[in-house]
């Protein structure tokens, strides 16, 4: 009898601990007051939030939808957010399952004066390319982390150098004395890996990595750049991320990826695919949809919750930081439709910002056909304001290490000239 007794306790203890819940991230962390972009899509994540209740307090934001994911352990939900709204205001969401009840605020935050932010970037501007971890080490001491997973030493090629935001925030002056007025720096996120000081396979996409600071030593750096007359690119990446990025023990759906850890297509580097009228539909796929490298995970943005996560994680770092631009990485290797979405909602809510796509080819007739309003015939207005013309590096390249004479040189920017303005006739 006691024995029986004792299981019915041990039953009663498991359903009542399957019953328990946890939040552990609510992303993004925050949104302002006053942005067009006034519905915001919240990802929960914790522990058996599927069938949770919730009840959020009544006034000028409202839910509008709860959705489910394919892992118990999210939702995303759909917050409208009134223009009522003038000032700083925190809503409540009660979350209830059980006997359990646990009550959130989401901070919609007051905008800072815009005047001297998201200015965008232009010909006129002299730019400076800067890789975070090789350019300045400004602070020795945040050269490694306790749980750092990165497996190369300083000494090797492939190793930190210690460069960080308090090093390019030292060098603002002798950048301004250079004559550069435009500063371009690559991912600064949380990257987590074994190789990890490039930046471009982050692990957090709403946190700097301690390596190179923090979120607000980076908005410190946009603001005192833009006190001396100097403007911040952002280096940006929508196609991948790194594979130990907290998704990938507990992803929101499967289709969140392409393919999966084990079994995932090599990438395609062949960028015309998408602009050429007669690639069959599965060279496209294999430009899409294949992995960089094996520990960068290619991102499916035909995901409808993983392309609104991109958009409003880019709106995020704009508004936040104050940046005037984007150089988007590895652009043809995303799922164009869904990238044409992504630059109209960045543009939609900053008209004067600018983005340039990374498109790796030499060829003006493929470059120009990612470009907005392109006339190369694809049926699609990509958004996108600017590309980075290789066609011209290519040729300029080719001279200086002494490949093509003064000639030869001529000859390829005739071909290039011709064949853009053959394309925008």
């Amino acid at each position: 009898m006691k024995f029986r007794a004792f299981l019915i306790v041990i039953l009663l203890a498991g359903i009542s601990s399957a019953q328990q819940f946890s939040i552990e991230r609510i992303e993004p962390p925050n949104w302002w007051v006053g942005m067009k972009h006034d519905t915001v899509q919240i990802m929960v994540y914790g522990k058996n939030l599927s069938d949770v209740e919730l009840y959020p307090q009544h006034g000028p934001i409202e839910i509008i939808n709860v959705h489910k994911a394919e892992s118990p352990n999210y939702l995303f939900i759909d917050l409208a957010i009134s223009p009522e709204i003038k000032t700083e205001y925190n809503f409540e969401i009660g979350f209830s399952k059980g006997n359990q009840d646990t009550v959130i605020k989401y901070p919609i935050l007051d905008r800072e004066d815009s005047r001297n932010k998201f200015k965008g970037f232009n010909q006129s501007d002299v730019m400076y390319l800067i890789m975070a971890d090789r350019f300045c080490d400004g602070n020795p001491d945040n050269n490694k982390i306790g749980d750092s997973l990165d497996q190369f030493t300083a000494k090797d090629l492939n190793g930190r150098k210690g460069g960080d935001i308090e090093g390019i925030t030292s060098k603002l002056d002798y950048l301004k004395d250079l004559g550069v007025t435009s500063v371009w720096i690559t991912p600064m996120l949380e990257n987590n890996m074994y190789m990890s000081y490039h930046g471009y396979a982050a692990t957090d996409l709403y946190n700097i990595d301690q390596r190179f600071g923090s979120n607000e030593l980076y908005k410190e750096l946009v603001n005192k750049a833009h006190d001396k007359g100097l403007k911040i690119i952002m280096d940006h990446v929508s196609n991948h991320i790194g594979i130990n990025h907290w998704w990938m023990k507990d992803l929101p759906f499967a289709s969140w990826i392409n393919g999966t850890v084990e079994n995932h297509l090599p990438a395609n580097h062949n960028k015309m695919t998408f602009p050429d009228p007669y690639s069959p539909g599965e060279s496209i796929d294999l430009t899409w949809d294949g992995w960089f490298t094996n520990y960068m995970v290619d991102l499916n943005q035909a995901n409808p919750f993983l392309k609104k996560y991109l958009i409003q994680n880019t709106i995020w770092w704009i508004e936040y930081l104050g940046i005037d631009g984007i150089r988007e990485d590895t652009y043809p290797y995303c799922n164009q439709y869904a990238m044409a979405d992504w630059n109209k909602a960045i543009l939609d809510e900053y008209p004067n910002f600018n983005i340039v796509g990374e498109i790796w080819t030499g060829e003006p007739a493929y470059l120009a056909a990612y470009q907005q309003k392109n006339k190369f015939g694809v049926h699609l207005d990509t958004h996108l304001p600017c590309v980075t013309d290789f066609a011209l590096s290519d040729a300029f390249r080719n001279y200086l290490s002494g490949k093509k004479g003064l000639e030869g040189i001529l000859i390829h920017l005739r071909r290039i000239f011709f064949t853009t303005i053959q394309i925008i006739s």
